[in-house]
């Protein structure tokens, strides 16, 4: 590393740990005698919005505080929002590019549309069958130590003993299956393609606070112009043969993502749906079940 500031952005959603990733490797790093800076960018977002998380490590002093706009090192842990702009904004060129995927490398250097040394790994499988839950964080941090090399894994697995004391076994088991199953591209199996022209824009810088207008104003209904559905990463499954026509999922359900039928019964509106799961958990029969989104 030398005298380098090491830049990573991390992308992800709401609740699935991007923010933690950032805390736990930059206390991994100060462990071991480097400099490091971890810091949140997200609004009033909830859970499922999009979100990122800056991380910064160096051999020396860091005096930065800005977001980062030109990363070295970008690692996406939901595999929804790999074709969002934000991603690859501002992406240093021979960059390390790290995705929650189950999608083939050369697939994924297509959908993102820039030459990026590429690594993939399905990280929301590996949760699901450790964890229990599409929690990715500790898996793609194994990832990042295995494509990096940054900081070493037994720094990594004392923050997350320190950080989950009566889950860390579960979260290593989770961060050692992402360093052993992540794979990486080599120079014998490269894909290089054809740049989109967008691909490197610069993220938009947020405006100074002296900037911000005093208070705002949104007409009534504005939210139905925003598909907050991308948002999720399990989706509601309905077995129609199992519903009572009761409408208690209609009731509970927080985005009035659950609409009646002609028949009577209950789907979902999955424009809105964002995977919260309240509707499987009070359905009385048990006709709505979560399975993982699908690409």
């Amino acid at each position: 590393m030398k005298e380098k500031i090491i830049e990573i952005r991390w992308h992800g959603r709401g609740g699935q740990g991007v923010v933690t990733c950032a805390e736990l490797l930059a206390k991994a790093a100060i462990a071991e005698g480097k400099y490091a800076q971890s810091a949140p960018s997200f609004g009033p977002e909830r859970r499922g919005a999009p979100v990122a998380a800056f991380l910064r490590i160096s051999n020396k002093p860091i005096y930065l505080r800005s977001q980062i706009t030109h990363p070295d090192i970008v690692v996406v842990l939901d595999p929804t929002i790999l074709t969002l702009p934000d991603v690859t904004a501002g992406i240093k060129k021979n960059a390390i590019f790290i995705a929650n995927t189950n999608k083939l490398l050369e697939d994924v250097k297509y959908i993102l549309g820039v030459n990026v040394n590429l690594g993939v790994i399905d990280a929301t499988k590996i949760a699901l069958e450790i964890i229990r839950r599409p929690i990715t964080n500790t898996t793609m941090i194994g990832s990042f130590i295995r494509a990096t090399n940054i900081v070493k894994i037994e720094s990594v697995k004392q923050e997350i003993m320190t950080r989950f004391p009566t889950n860390y076994e579960t979260n290593i088991k989770a961060m050692i299956r992402g360093y052993d199953e992540l794979e990486m591209e080599t120079d014998a199996n490269r894909t290089v393609i054809k740049e989109k022209k967008d691909g490197k824009k610069a993220m938009p810088k947020l405006p100074k606070w002296r900037e911000l207008t005093i208070g705002l104003t949104t007409k009534a209904g504005s939210a139905q112009a925003y598909k907050t559905g991308s948002w999720r990463s399990l989706v509601p499954v309905t077995d129609a043969t199992k519903c009572i026509k009761c409408g208690i999922c209609w009731v509970y359900c927080p985005d009035s993502a659950r609409y009646q039928t002609p028949d009577g019964t209950y789907e979902t509106n999955f424009d809105y749906c964002k995977g919260c799961g309240i509707c499987a958990r009070e359905c009385p029969t048990h006709c709505i079940t979560m399975q993982e989104e699908k690409e």
